[in-house]
């Protein structure tokens, strides 16, 4: 009768805890859609400015979805980090590579206009510090 009993309180505390699992995580997802973006929208927000600015062919387009998709890993995968400079540096390696990168794929002409977008986004985030621009 006493495994029974305990066999029902485990039960009880596993249903119980599941419960506020699922609240949480329900929770995050509102606070997702309540205005915050995530690194995808992020990515694809700035692959749609290069492609529109910049005048993308399609393996273009394809190729820097490619390298954005690949610093969007990176970076995630830093956020497990306990060390928050370590963890700035590599994320500003992470950022200076991905731009090499799409310059590379680029002409001389989309490049300068990349390099004035890129100088843009950091006037925007030096004028607005902890707050994130939108591009519309």
């Amino acid at each position: 009768m006493k495994k029974v009993t305990t066999l029902g309180l485990m039960l009880c505390l596993g249903v119980f805890l599941s419960f506020g699992a699922t609240a949480q995580q329900r929770d995050r997802a509102q606070g997702q859609r309540q205005g915050q973006t995530t690194g995808q929208d992020r990515s694809a927000q700035m692959l749609k400015q290069y492609k529109e600015q910049l005048n993308l062919s399609n393996e273009q387009e394809t190729k820097i979805e490619a390298i954005l998709s690949n610093a969007l890993e990176q970076q995630q995968a830093l956020r497990q980090s306990a060390n928050r400079e370590e963890a700035m540096t590599k994320r500003r390696a992470i950022m200076e590579k991905t731009q090499t990168d799409i310059r590379a794929i680029l002409t001389a002409d989309q490049a300068k206009q990349f390099d004035v977008l890129v100088a843009e986004r950091q006037q925007r985030m030096q004028n607005n510090p902890g707050q994130r621009q939108r591009s519309n």
